[in-house]
């Protein structure tokens, strides 16, 4: 089973959004057996056995998420009509975070906290802790770090009370957002369904052809790099066109590619990825990967010659994926 570290506040509040986020298929409710479509009957938040999900594919275990990981968004309004969101993702052990506004301010940020243990412990209300950021984004220092980790402070008020939840982080001693959960979206990146419709225009790919493996959760890789750096892979690919593929490279800000997908009409093997990467604002990426399966599930993937953005960069041989 894949131990998650997990802030309980936030997942328990997605426990309670459940109904009110779109689930792909592929997530299976194990106990209580209650559709989680319904919001009128999603139990109360629990962090025991009653919250868990089960992906059906190689690898997967994770601890109440929507899709497979966490990610639910906060927005504040100012009194001209200007919006910022905040958006926190679980992958991989890890709480990452990202800022966007409509004032084109954007960056994203990896969070440690200093004492693991608060974030398993359930409380009552809301809760506060306390670690640091590394940041970075795009609009700066090419992408890299932007300096030393901040110390930061995440507060979450009066969790089970949504979507009046509000949501506060400093960093330095900084109010660098506070705002109210935001029911209306998943996410701060563009919609899928608006990706795939880009996806379908010239008729090489087919964002509605879904290959055998989507819908069977996270796959995930280790492996290094030509230079002998460390590097943990995963993505998935779901039955409703959503894809997500993340890289975790030692001592390099992380990439989180969010997006939709399309199987090339000609070669089942050949897949077009249209995504947007945590940290770039609203940048398209485009991802080609060449994907052969096996008997056992396993997935031999590489990247197309033709992809401007290279998911397995630095990587010069075909990755396996379980």
């Amino acid at each position: 089973m894949k131990k998650t570290l997990m802030v309980i506040g936030l997942l328990s509040l997605m426990c309670s959004l459940a109904g009110c986020v779109k689930v792909p298929e592929s997530i299976e409710t194990v106990k209580p057996n209650i559709p989680v479509t319904d919001p009128a009957q999603v139990p109360e938040p629990d962090p025991g056995e009653d919250d868990i999900i089960i992906l059906d594919g190689p690898g997967s275990y994770y601890i109440n998420p929507v899709y497979d990981q966490l990610c639910i968004t906060f927005k504040n309004e100012d009194a001209e009509g200007l919006c910022e969101w905040f958006t926190f993702y679980h992958m991989n052990d890890a709480l990452y975070m990202e800022y966007m506004s409509d004032a084109n301010a954007y960056w994203a940020g990896e969070f440690t906290p200093d004492d693991p243990s608060e974030l398993e412990e359930q409380p009552e209300h809301g809760f506060t802790v306390k670690g640091k950021t590394l940041r970075f984004s795009s609009f700066s220092n090419f992408g890299k770090y932007w300096d030393e980790p901040g110390i930061t402070e995440i507060t979450l008020s009066d969790f089970f009370n949504f979507p009046d939840t509000v949501l506060t982080v400093a960093i330095d001693g900084e109010k660098v957002f506070e705002g109210e959960t935001d029911l209306s979206r998943f996410g701060i990146h563009s919609d899928h369904d608006t990706l795939k419709e880009y996806i379908d225009s010239d008729g090489i790919y087919n964002s509605e052809s879904i290959p055998e493996y989507a819908g069977n959760g996270m796959y995930f890789s280790d492996v290094t790099d030509k230079n002998g750096k460390p590097v943990h892979l995963e993505f998935a690919f779901y039955g409703d066109g959503y894809t997500q593929l993340y890289r975790k490279t030692e001592g390099e800000p992380v990439e989180i590619y969010v997006g939709a997908y399309g199987v090339n009409t000609e070669s089942e093997n050949s897949i077009y990825v249209l995504s947007e990467r945590v940290g770039h604002a609203g940048m398209p990426f485009e991802i080609m990967l060449y994907i052969e399966t096996d008997d056992n599930g396993t997935l031999s993937v590489n990247s197309a010659e033709d992809s401007d953005t290279d998911f397995l960069h630095d990587i010069d041989r075909p990755v396996i994926f379980r």
